[in-house]
């Protein structure tokens, strides 16, 4: 099944910091359908330069990713399971 997030979600967004910052494995599969202008930092990077010096802004930023993940990403994914299933 496939559910196309992005169109729902905000325009210019991030993703997987989620999964980064509260170091957990992806729940889903995502996949570029149109050409995607990108920048990233490694986990490696993030955690051993970025997470040390600014612990106060990481928590930060850790808090409102979990937000935007729960109401632009988890959420309507469950949303369109729901109605496969039923």
């Amino acid at each position: 099944m496939t559910t196309k997030v992005w169109e729902k979600a905000l325009p210019f967004n991030y993703i997987c910091d989620y999964y980064v910052l509260h170091n957990t494995k992806s729940e889903y599969i995502y996949i570029a359908t149109d050409p995607v202008e990108a920048m990233s930092l490694s986990k490696q990077y993030l955690y051993h330069n970025i997470v040390p010096k600014y612990p106060a802004i990481v928590q930060k930023i850790k808090e409102q990713s979990k937000t935007r993940y729960m109401n632009n990403i988890r959420r309507i994914i469950q949303e369109s399971q729901k109605k496969h299933i039923t």
